[in-house]
C-alpha cells in the first residue's frame, strides 16, 4: 500500500469538527493495494578482438522490458473524505465541494483529488539495442578506438483509462459542470489550459551514437576523449510531437606514477531531452508540456585517487556537477518545463579496505552538497535530497573450506538542520505565498528558503551467503539470507525527500518522508548453469 502524509495539528476524519483549515493537508487515507511485476529479456552477441586494428571487438545487445504496476484504492472514491465547518472553507472549496452554509463541507475522495481516486494499471515498456565496436590501437597499453550506436523506445500508458476519456484536438466534450468545451483549445498559448486533451499514453525514442578513444604514449600516462550525439523524440499525452537533441563531449587523463597508485581527472557532459513522464500523469487531464522545452545539460568534473596493494586498497574522490535547464514535472504546477534555477552539486568520498586472509574491513565517509542560488537545496521529488555525513563500516569474513561468507554492514548518517532553497517555490515568502511562522523565524524573509530538519540515524544489516566449492556437483548454487535493520531502529532515510507541496504554498504542507522498515529478513535461492 502507498500513501502521502502531511502534518496537521488534528488530522481530518469524516467525524472530525476541528483540524487544518485546508482538507488537502492530509493524504494519509489515500491508500492503495498494489501489485507490481517486471519482465525482462535480453539477447547478446560478443566477438573478442584480435591484436590488430582491423580485427575489432563487437558487442551487440537487444533488450526489452515490460514493467507493470496496478493500484486499486482501499477507499471508496465517492465516500466522504473529510468533514469540516463551512466557515473554515475557502471560496474555491465552497464552489467545488458539497458545502451547506452554516453547517459542514463533506468532500469525497474524488472531490479532493479525482485522478488519485481512480484505479490504475500502469505500463512502462522499454525496448532497444546497443552496438559497440572497439579497435585495438596498441595491445600492450590497451589503447582503443571505439564507436557505437544505440536506440531506445519508451512507452508509458494506463490500461485502465476508458476510451470515453480520451480526447483529440478540437473534439467537443461536456465538462463536469455540463458546459460544452473544445479539447486542447488553448494548449499552444496556455500550457495550463484546463480543457481536456489526452491520449492516455506517451511514446518516446532515443537515437544515439558515440566515438571515443584512449591512448597511452607511456605506461604512466593515458589520454582519453570522446563525443556522443543523442536525439530525443516524444509523442506526448496531448497529441504533440516534440524533438530535442544535443552533443555530449568527454575527456580523461590518467596518471600512474607508481604501480599501486592511479590519479584520474575526468570531465563529461550529458545532454538529455524530454521523454515520457510519470505513468500516474497519464490520467492527469490538466498536466501540460511547455511548448518550447530545451534539452537539459549536465556537466561533471571529477578527481580520483586509487591505491591498491596486497593488504590495503583505498580511494578518494571529489566531484563537481552542474545541471542546467533541468526538465521538471513540478517546477510549475502541472507543467512539464525547464527549471529556471541552475543546480550545482559538490561532493567527496574517502574509503579504504583492509584485507588479511579471509577477513576484510571496509570503512568510508561521503557527503554531497546540492545547491542552487548559493544555498543548499531543499529536497525535490525528482532531482536531489540533502544529507548529512555518511559513514560506512563493513566487516566481511569467509570461513575457509566451507563456502560460507558472513558480512556485517553498518551505516551512520549525521543529522542535518538548515535553510534550503525550494526549487518548486522560488517566490515562497511573497504576499501571495507567505511563509509559515517557523520558516520566517528560522530562515528570515529571503524568498524561497524553507527550514529543513533531518534527524541522524544508524542502521545495521547482517548477510549470510553459501556457495559450494568450485568442483562440487552443486556448482552454481547460491543460498543467501539477509537480515536488515537488525536492531529494529525507527528512522527516515535522509534521501527520502521532505518536500513542500507545490500545490499548497504558504502552508505547513511538508510531505513527510516515509519511514524505512523495521527489522526484516529475506531468504533467496539462486542457481546458475
Amino acid at each position: 500500500a502507498i500513501g502521502l502524509a502531511y502534518p496537521c495539528e488534528a488530522p481530518f476524519s469524516p467525524d472530525s469538527d476541528q483540524g487544518c483549515p485546508n482538507v488537502l493537508d492530509s493524504f494519509t487515507r489515500y491508500m492503495y493495494h498494489s501489485i507490481n511485476s517486471a519482465n525482462n529479456l535480453s539477447l547478446q552477441y560478443k566477438r573478442e578482438a584480435g591484436n590488430s586494428f582491423g580485427d575489432p571487438r563487437l558487442d551487440f545487445t537487444l533488450y526489452t522490458s515490460i514493467r507493470n504496476a496496478q493500484f486499486d484504492p482501499l477507499f471508496d472514491p465517492n465516500g466522504v473524505y473529510a468533514k469540516f465547518p463551512t466557515s473554515l472553507a475557502s471560496a474555491w472549496e465552497r464552489e467545488n465541494y458539497p458545502c451547506v452554509e452554516g453547517a459542514y463541507c463533506t468532500p469525497s475522495f474524488s472531490d479532493v483529488d479525482k485522478p488519485s481516486s481512480q484505479p490504475r494499471n500502469l505500463f512502462l515498456n522499454n525496448t532497444g539495442l546497443n552496438l559497440k565496436v572497439a579497435h585495438v590501437i596498441d595491445e600492450a597499453t590497451d589503447s582503443l578506438f571505439e564507436y557505437g550506436f544505440n536506440y531506445q523506445n519508451l512507452s508509458v500508458f494506463d490500461a485502465r483509462i476508458p476510451k470515453s476519456e480520451l480526447y483529440r484536438p478540437n473534439q467537443v466534450y461536456t465538462d463536469d459542470k455540463g458546459q460544452k468545451q473544445i479539447a486542447c483549445s488553448l494548449v499552444d498559448n496556455n500550457p495550463n489550459d484546463p480543457t481536456l486533451c489526452q491520449r492516455g499514453k506517451a511514446n518516446g525514442n532515443i537515437y544515439g551514437g558515440y566515438v571515443q578513444a584512449n591512448y597511452s604514449p607511456h605506461k604512466i600516462i593515458t589520454f582519453g576523449a570522446g563525443v556522443r550525439w543523442d536525439a530525443y523524440t516524444l509523442y506526448d499525452k496531448d497529441w504533440n510531437h516534440r524533438y530535442t537533441q544535443g552533443f555530449s563531449p568527454s575527456a580523461a587523463l590518467v596518471l600512474s606514477p607508481i604501480e599501486p597508485l592511479s590519479l584520474k581527472i575526468t570531465y563529461s557532459q550529458v545532454t538529455r531531452g524530454v521523454m515520457p513522464g510519470d505513468g500516474v500523469y497519464m490520467r492527469q487531464n490538466d498536466l501540460r508540456y511547455a511548448k518550447n522545452i530545451k534539452p537539459e545539460v549536465g556537466s561533471n568534473a571529477e578527481f580520483n585517487i586509487d591505491y591498491s596493494s596486497q593488504y590495503f586498497s583505498g580511494r578518494a574522490a571529489a566531484f563537481y556537477q552542474a545541471l542546467d535547464n533541468f526538465i521538471s514535472q513540478y517546477a510549475q504546477n502541472l507543467i512539464v518545463t525547464n527549471l529556471n534555477q541552475a543546480i550545482r552539486i559538490y561532493g567527496y568520498e574517502v574509503g579504504g579496505t583492509f584485507r588479511y586472509k579471509g577477513v576484510s574491513l571496509n570503512v568510508g565517509i561521503s557527503r554531497t552538497w546540492p545547491t542552487t542560488r548559493g544555498y543548499l537545496m531543499a529536497d525535490s521529488y525528482e532531482l536531489a535530497a540533502s544529507t548529512g555525513n555518511v559513514f560506512i563500516i563493513k566487516l566481511d569474513y569467509t570461513i575457509p573450506k566451507t563456502g560460507i561468507n558472513l558480512a556485517w554492514l553498518s551505516r551512520f548518517v549525521t543529522g542535518l538542520d538548515y535553510c534550503g532553497f525550494d526549487i518548486y517555490l522560488p517566490d515562497y515568502g511573497t504576499a501571495e505565498k507567505p511563509k509559515t511562522p517557523t520558516d520566517l523565524a528560522k530562515c528570515g524573509s529571503q524568498l524561497g528558503l524553507v527550514h529543513m530538519h533531518k534527524p541522524g540515524y544508524g542502521v545495521s544489516n547482517f548477510y549470510i551467503n553459501w556457495s559450494p566449492k568450485t568442483k562440487s556437483r552443486w556448482k552454481g548454487l547460491l543460498l543467501s539470507a539477509v537480515f536488515n535493520n537488525v536492531f529494529n531502529k525507527f528512522y527516515v532515510d535522509q534521501t527520502s525527500p521532505y518536500v513542500m507541496s507545490p500545490d499548497m504554498p504558504g502552508t505547513d504542507a511538508i510531505k513527510r518522508a516515509i519511514a524505512e522498515p523495521g527489522f526484516n529478513a529475506r531468504f533467496e535461492v539462486a542457481y546458475k548453469w
